[in-house]
């Protein structure tokens, strides 16, 4: 016979689940506001954005928030917001993944020009034109492979999942599993 809950563990675990569903408030310390109240701020061009449709958005290892919109990138780092100029901005500026990557690099996919790398102040691209599998670029990730190195996985429009390992970048399709 299975064993039954008290009234007091019962009304616990109720009152648990009912803060999970509306929240806990903020505390009165905090810069969001009075208790009980949460403080929402929507971000627009006249903050710094660079548009106002944002299709991605991703937070790296230093805190900063990442966007990606139909007119580039941007990041906010506490103070304000930064824009990004995206190498070969004519082809697409239109990003719609972003992924802050492990080592410190962040990739961006974008809808037509591939997929764009920022790392320490450096651009790499990867177009067609150099090797990339498709030009539309809709999700990126990142995992480690068996030898412990970082692999970048792109899924793109119509040419499936691309990974990025060793330099160079392989096509996954239903054959490969």
């Amino acid at each position: 016979m299975g064993r039954r809950l008290s009234w007091v563990s019962t009304r616990g675990w109720l009152l648990l689940a009912w803060l999970c569903l509306i929240g806990f408030p903020a505390d009165s310390g905090s810069p969001t506001g009075p208790v009980g109240r949460y403080s929402v701020r929507a971000f627009t061009t006249q903050d710094g954005l660079p548009q106002n449709n944002i299709h991605a958005l991703a937070m790296d290892q230093m805190g900063r928030l990442w966007v990606g919109t139909t007119e580039g990138a941007a990041y906010l780092d506490g103070a304000g917001w930064t824009s990004l100029d995206i190498p070969d901005g004519a082809a697409s500026n239109f990003v719609t993944a972003v992924l802050p990557a492990s080592d410190g690099s962040v990739w961006f996919g974008r809808q037509d020009g591939g997929v764009s790398r920022l790392f320490k102040g450096e651009w790499t691209t990867h177009t067609v034109a150099l090797g990339f599998v498709h030009p539309r670029v809709n999700a990126l990730a990142e995992t480690t492979g068996a030898n412990g190195q970082p692999i970048i996985w792109a899924g793109t429009h119509g040419a499936g999942v691309a990974k990025f390992e060793g330099g160079k970048w392989t096509v996954l399709n239903h054959k490969d599993g």
